[in-house]
């Protein structure tokens, strides 16, 4: 009888298990796209920030190639973990597998925000004090791979709280059944260590927050100030010049406007060639300043500033769900998958940085179609 009492609850169990992966199965095709855009996107990054010409040794090309780096490998190992976990939510009794996907997952996320806090820092200091001594690409560098063993060592006690768990659940049928879980070991659940862990985490977490908001406060401050005084300055140089002054200002700029066309005129007559690659230059030294400054902002901080309030957000939204993870499996189907979908929208950290790039930085967007024609060229 006894043997036959835990058949069934083995039976129900997988039931159970086979009704919450076919209602999840939406979250494995969107995970599934992430998983593919991640990993093309990233790999495109990498490549382009390594080996283009268009990008000189600069800390934003340190910092772009440590971000790819880190989004590639969470894109590679935590997702699909996911997906995995997906599949086999209420049977999961791979304990190794679960210690490793609860590390990577805080390692990425740690890297990532210690990244950000850095370019952040960067950025404040190169906007706010650019007469001052600037952080060299190699600190960066060496800065980039402290945070990358610091976040190593943060990650290292969820490979220890995370494990296999039990869990009583009421099936379908009512009857109860015992599910298994990735979650915190039941031997860690009322330890002080674990407690401990957490208020280190939210501490990490508040600062992060603050000091980024802070940050970019500071930045658009200073930035938009210097814009209204450069635009204050022009106003009130055009209000002073008198009206024989204005004239010969315009003057010289039709002058001038003829000068040049008349040149361009005489170098497509002349030398075609020539004009061909001097009009190239021209293109690209204006896609070179639209990319330095995008209205006030300029581009390489509005980059960034896109991925970190991203990262915020994201991070924000997770652990307000945390809270109420242990009431997920009580919601209706629907709901159940709505909800671990934003409960999981962080995923879109190690996505989205290929598509901010390509929109932003017209070298990025200018390299892609260049590396790709030497490709189909070879």
């Amino acid at each position: 009888m006894s043997s036959y009492s835990n058949l069934s609850s083995v039976e129900t169990l997988y039931n159970l298990n086979a009704q919450y992966a076919e209602h999840l199965l939406p979250l494995v095709y969107v995970f599934s796209l992430n998983v593919l855009a991640g990993v093309l996107g990233n790999a495109v990054v990498l490549i382009v920030f390594s080996w283009s010409r268009e990008y000189k040794n600069t800390n934003f090309k340190v910092c772009a190639l440590y971000h790819g780096v880190i989004d590639l490998v969470t894109c590679v190992t935590v997702i699909p973990g996911e997906i995995f976990r997906l599949r086999h939510y209420f049977i999961y009794i791979y304990g190794t597998l679960c210690k490793f996907l609860c590390f990577m997952n805080m390692f990425g996320a740690a890297a990532a925000a210690f990244i950000l806090m850095l370019i952040s820092m960067e950025r404040f200091h190169r906007i706010k004090r650019p007469l001052k001594t600037q952080i060299s690409p190699r600190t960066c560098v060496k800065i980039c791979g402290i945070c990358i063993v610091v976040a190593f060592i943060l990650a290292c006690p969820t490979a220890f709280f995370c494990g296999i768990g039990n869990k009583r659940l009421t099936n379908i049928d009512a009857g109860n059944t015992t599910a298994y879980l990735c979650v915190v070991e039941e031997t860690f659940k009322d330890s002080i260590w674990l407690v401990v862990y957490k208020q280190i985490l939210y501490i990490l977490t508040g600062i992060f927050l603050v000091l980024s908001i802070s940050i970019y406060v500071s930045i658009w401050h200073t930035v938009h100030a210097a814009t209204n005084r450069r635009m204050g300055q022009g106003f009130f140089k055009m209000r002073g010049q008198r009206a024989d002054q204005q004239f010969d200002t315009e003057k010289k700029s039709m002058e001038v406007k003829t000068a040049n066309e008349e040149f361009k005129r005489t170098l497509t007559e002349k030398e075609p060639k020539k004009s061909k690659s001097f009009f190239l230059s021209e293109r690209r030294s204006l896609q070179r300043t639209y990319s330095d400054r995008i209205g006030p902002f300029p581009y390489k901080t509005l980059v960034w500033f896109i991925l970190t309030v991203t990262f915020i957000a994201t991070r924000i939204l997770y652990c307000a769900l945390s809270l109420v993870q242990d009431d997920m499996l009580s919601f209706p189907h629907p709901l159940f998958t709505i909800v671990y979908f934003f409960y999981r929208l962080y995923f879109i950290n190690s996505v989205i940085n290929p598509l901010v790039y390509a929109i932003l930085d017209s070298r990025f967007r200018y390299s892609c179609r260049r590396i790709y024609r030497e490709m189909i060229c070879f």
